[in-house]
């Protein structure tokens, strides 16, 4: 009697569970150990692995899809909400999250590139609209800023320079805009090749213009912070070239981070632009209507003031605004 009863303690009943269980999980990592042999067998001679045929009568009859990795795994039992349960069901949730939707690698991780945020539609429209409309908006500052220069002061090397390679950006940034990195790759980094050193290149020259131009000391304070902004836009873009090319993800990452703020920067450099534009008038328009010569409609203006004729002055107006 006593032999007996000592054979139905807990502690019996315990021990029995653990040897349950050391069997299971024994032939589990048997299991396991089988599958790392065959998806290596099926690495080294790349053949597609064949999805096992459904058992007959089991509980779970809806088989997911095949993941990336070619392994099916079927959806994982209904969680009872008990806490013995937990760790099993996080476990199977855990495979087949990793089997259906496997890890990215490096070069897919990093989606918050300024090319990888607009490739798929909806956002792919945005981006070429937003891409489309800079272009515009740097082809007209350019020329507006071209026109102010000359009516303030004169032509120069610095400034036709500036007009040009504003007119190099926008053709790259539409380039940008219109031919995603997923669908035309080529063309989108011809274009990102294009945009981005003459977007440089016009921050230094309107950096040195404004340096060469300046005769006031709110005109030299512009100048100092066009510098400022030339030198960190110079730093982020190569910055971003050089993490780009690592296959570390942190790196790439944080070249997604540098290229997004050169774009910024870039984008407040031109907002500087306020400064001068707030004394535009007509006769910047008038002096892109003559081809440049500020010179000669002064001239003229000059001499139907002395002969007593009708006085314009040109206040400013809406242009200013843009």
């Amino acid at each position: 009697m006593m032999e007996s009863a000592g054979a139905g303690t807990p502690g019996s009943g315990v021990e029995e569970r653990v040897q349950k269980h050391a069997v299971m999980l024994h032939h589990l990592g048997v299991a396991m150990d089988r599958v790392v042999q065959t998806m290596d067998c099926w690495e080294r001679q790349r053949v597609p692995p064949v999805p096992p045929p459904a058992q007959q009568g089991s509980p779970l009859l809806t088989p997911s899809a095949p993941g990336s990795s070619g392994i099916c795994l079927t959806l994982p039992k209904e969680y009872d909400g008990t806490a013995s349960h937990c760790q099993g069901f996080l476990l199977q949730l855990d495979l087949y999250l990793a089997t259906i939707h496997p890890a990215p690698l490096g070069h897919e991780r990093v989606s918050s590139l300024v090319s990888k945020c607009g490739t798929q539609p909806p956002e792919s429209c945005f981006f070429s609209l937003f891409c489309s409309t800079g272009c515009f908006m740097v082809m007209l500052i350019g020329l507006l800023r071209y026109a102010h220069i000359i009516e303030k002061h004169e032509n120069c090397v610095l400034n036709t320079a500036s007009l040009s390679t504003g007119w190099i950006c926008a053709a790259g940034l539409i380039m940008v805009g219109n031919f995603q990195v997923d669908n035309a790759k080529v063309l989108h980094y011809v274009g990102a090749g294009v945009a981005f050193p003459t977007s440089i290149l016009i921050v230094c020259l309107q950096s040195a213009l404004t340096h060469r131009l300046a005769k006031t000391h709110g005109e030299y304070n512009v100048g100092q912070l066009r510098l400022g902004m030339s030198l960190l836009a110079f730093i982020s873009l190569v910055l971003s070239g050089v993490f780009f090319i690592q296959e570390s993800f942190a790196l790439q990452h944080a070249s997604a981070i540098f290229e997004w703020l050169f774009c910024i920067i870039i984008m407040l450099f031109f907002g500087t632009f306020a400064f001068e534009f707030g004394d535009m008038s007509g006769d910047t328009l008038m002096v892109l209507a003559r081809g440049g010569g500020v010179q000669g409609f002064s001239n003229s203006d000059h001499k139907a003031e002395e002969a007593g004729g009708p006085k314009h002055h040109y206040q400013p107006d809406g242009i200013a605004m843009l």
